[in-house]
C-alpha cells in the first residue's frame, strides 16, 4: 500500500494525460461494441431473400460506417497507448530524479557497503516497472477487468 501511495504521489501532476487515456479507452470500448452490430446488420440484410436496390445502398453505407469505425478504433488505440506511455515516462523521470536526490544525501558509509552497479540496476529496473504499471494498465480493456 505504501508503494502505491508513492506512485500516486507522482501521478498527480499528470492527471490530464491520464484522464485523456481513460476517456480514449472508454471510447475505444464503445467503438469495439459498435462494430459487431454493423456487421450483424449487414449479414441480416444480405441473407434476407427479398434484397432490393435500397438494401444494397444501405449495405454500402454500413460498409463505409464499418470502415470509419475501424479507422476510429485505430486512432483511439494510438491515443490511448501514446498518452499512457507519456504519463508513464514522465512519472519515471520524476521518480528517478527523486531517488537520485535521495541517493545524494546518503552517507559515505552506505556506499562503502553497496556496489554502484547494483544501486544503478535497482534504480533503473524498479522505475521501469512503474512505467509498465501505468502504461500497461491502460492497455487492459474495461471488459477484461
Amino acid at each position: 500500500m505504501k508503494s502505491l501511495k508513492f506512485v500516486f504521489q507522482f501521478t498527480g501532476k499528470y492527471t490530464g494525460v491520464l484522464v485523456l487515456t481513460i476517456l480514449s479507452m472508454l471510447l475505444l470500448v464503445g467503438v469495439q461494441l459498435f462494430a459487431p452490430w454493423i456487421v450483424r446488420s449487414m449479414v441480416a440484410i444480405v441473407t434476407d431473400p427479398g434484397v432490393n436496390m435500397d438494401d444494397l445502398r444501405l449495405i454500402t453505407r454500413l460498409a463505409l460506417l464499418a470502415l470509419s469505425v475501424y479507422v476510429l478504433r485505430a486512432g483511439l488505440q494510438f491515443i490511448r497507448s501514446y498518452m499512457a506511455h507519456i504519463a508513464g515516462w514522465s512519472v519515471v523521470a520524476d521518480v528517478r530524479a527523486t531517488v537520485y536526490e535521495h541517493l545524494q544525501r546518503l552517507s559515505l558509509r552506505f556506499y562503502e557497503e553497496k556496489q554502484t552497479g547494483q544501486l544503478m540496476s535497482r534504480v533503473v529496473n524498479d522505475t521501469d516497472l512503474i512505467e509498465s504499471l501505468i502504461a500497461m494498465q491502460s492497455r487492459m480493456s474495461p471488459l477484461m477487468l
